[in-house]
């Protein structure tokens, strides 16, 4: 292989010997020189580097170390890879309902709110502990209980002053009564 002084110059620049500035001024000069006549080509024979060299003691102990490195980075990989069984969950079931909830949840599922109806649950919730009827209180079946008296007593009270019924007046003192004996604020 072949090399001149404009080659030099640019692997001097590529090995950081000298800055860029200096690399396009020298260059500059150089080819200025040549074109002009006042410089001429020197070309000197190079010996081509040998792409396999004998390597260092010290690039066969990076080698060996990166191997030693990639064995434990394959063998802990390995070891973290789960096991193909499946996890074992615990599944609880869930908690039997309260008889305060069974009671809440036959009465609406009947969907009747009659006199005797009314004074059935009246009698049923008047059974049941404190404790009971405060934790049944926060459960969605209460909500829904809430919700539905509300809307009679809305009912009764639109009747009652549309036709001037005295019976849906009637009807909606009597809801607002068990709305109080439940605690239910309307």
């Amino acid at each position: 292989m072949k090399s001149s002084q404009l080659r030099d110059l640019a692997r001097e620049f590529s090995s950081g010997k000298i800055s860029e500035d200096d690399y396009h001024a020298r260059r500059r000069k150089l080819i200025d020189g040549i074109v002009a006549g006042g410089i001429a080509i020197q070309y000197r024979e190079i010996k081509p580097v040998t792409a396999f060299a004998k390597p260092l003691k010290n690039q066969k102990l990076i080698f060996a170390g990166a191997a030693a490195l990639m064995v434990v980075l394959v063998v802990s990989v390995v070891a973290l890879i789960p096991s193909r069984e499946p996890p074992v969950v615990a599944v609880r079931a869930a908690p039997e309902p309260s008889p305060a909830e069974l009671a809440i949840k036959g009465f609406l599922g009947t969907d009747d709110w009659s006199e005797e109806s009314l004074t059935t649950f009246e009698t049923d919730w008047s059974s049941f502990s404190e404790f009971h009827k405060e934790a049944v209180r926060r459960t969605p079946g209460f909500s829904r209980l809430e919700t539905q008296l509300r809307n009679r007593v809305k009912e009764q009270h639109t009747l009652a002053q549309i036709g001037d019924d005295l019976e849906a007046g009637l009807r909606e003192m009597r809801l607002m009564m068990f709305a109080e004996r439940l605690n239910i604020t309307l």
